[in-house]
């Protein structure tokens, strides 16, 4: 019986300290708290690695004078934001020249994109030239397939190494 009477009035005690420590509230005061969050305009892309192909090779028989590489260009845009990509090749059907430093010769090439994949390729230029990639923002990799076609005149070309460097710019 001691016992139990220790414990009620342990409890009690507990129960009293517990109501002195939280007294009943007389009155409330609610304000608002302003929360904000900007997102910055934010687009990134990533580039085709360097194209190399090998001309004047034999394939099943013929000689490959003309030549075709493709290659992924993958743009992050935050979602819904507009954005453009050029290439600055030397009009509106995307051509530009090759040149081999040795000799100065030349040989034409052109740049294509397809917005669906390779099966619909349009010309990789600029927007003055009417022919940049222009699309919107997914909020997450947009893949486009590039391809660049080196002498576009398919004939034998003199023997070099032609290079020709491109600027790629996105705009958002």
């Amino acid at each position: 019986m001691l016992k139990s009477k220790i414990t009620v009035a342990t409890g009690l005690a507990f129960g009293l300290a517990m109501a002195a420590a939280n007294p009943a509230f007389a009155a409330t005061d609610t304000q608002t708290m302003n929360v904000t969050a900007v997102q910055a305009a934010i687009c990134t892309m990533a580039i085709p690695q360097d194209v190399f192909m090998q001309l004047g090779d034999e394939d099943e028989g013929s000689v490959l004078v003309a030549l075709s590489a493709i290659q992924d260009l993958t743009v992050t845009c935050n979602k819904d934001l507009p954005y453009t990509v050029e290439m600055d090749t030397a009009d509106a059907s995307g051509n530009f020249v090759m040149t081999d430093a040795a000799t100065s010769k030349e040989i034409k090439a052109s740049a294509s994109f397809g917005l669906t994949g390779p099966s619909n390729w349009q010309p990789f230029s600029t927007t003055a030239n009417n022919a940049a990639l222009s699309s919107v923002g997914t909020g997450a990799e947009q893949v486009f397939s590039t391809r660049i076609t080196v002498n576009t005149d398919a004939t034998y070309a003199a023997v070099g190494t032609y290079t020709a460097e491109r600027q790629i710019t996105i705009s958002y």
